[in-house]
């Protein structure tokens, strides 16, 4: 899910979170300022014009010396997942595998060590709840689950 704003020059953003809002953490950057707006009160003030994306803080799914594996997002999802990653290792096996609740494998994905995000499609899937597991190397290593909604 990817939100756009357009700056115009010297604004003040103000986000409050009253305690009845749940708001998510969200990140992003402007030219050289790095924008953090946290379950918090955050001022922002910009005084150049410009574009920038908005986009959730990522989550880490799994991680070690070899790889770094984030959720995916958006989740609850409509569409078109992502799961982005890095490799620290150019010699490692990993894949993501998508289940339905019963078990029955919906796709697999190779992660490849050239890239750093795999999209999943999610368009011929039946609205309710999947699970990716991911796999290094031939072992399972972390399962998470996903909530695909109607597209």
């Amino acid at each position: 899910m990817k939100k756009t704003l357009h700056i115009k020059t010297k604004i003040l953003i103000v986000f409050i979170l009253l305690t009845s809002i749940s708001l998510p953490s969200w990140s992003t950057s402007i030219s050289s300022y790095d924008i953090t707006i946290s379950e918090t009160e955050t001022i922002i003030e910009i005084e150049e014009l410009g574009n920038f994306n908005l986009k959730p803080n990522k989550e880490i799914f799994y991680t070690d010396s070899r790889l770094e594996v984030y959720s995916a997002y958006p989740n609850p999802v409509r569409g078109t997942a992502y799961i982005d990653y890095n490799f620290f290792q150019n010699n490692v096996r990993a894949q993501i595998v998508v289940t339905d609740v019963l078990g029955n494998m919906m796709n697999q994905y190779p992660l490849i060590y050239s890239q750093n995000q795999l999209k999943i499609q999610t368009q011929g899937f039946t609205a309710g709840v999947y699970f990716y597991t991911l796999s290094v190397d031939g072992k399972v290593m972390a399962t998470k689950k996903m909530v695909v909604q109607e597209y």
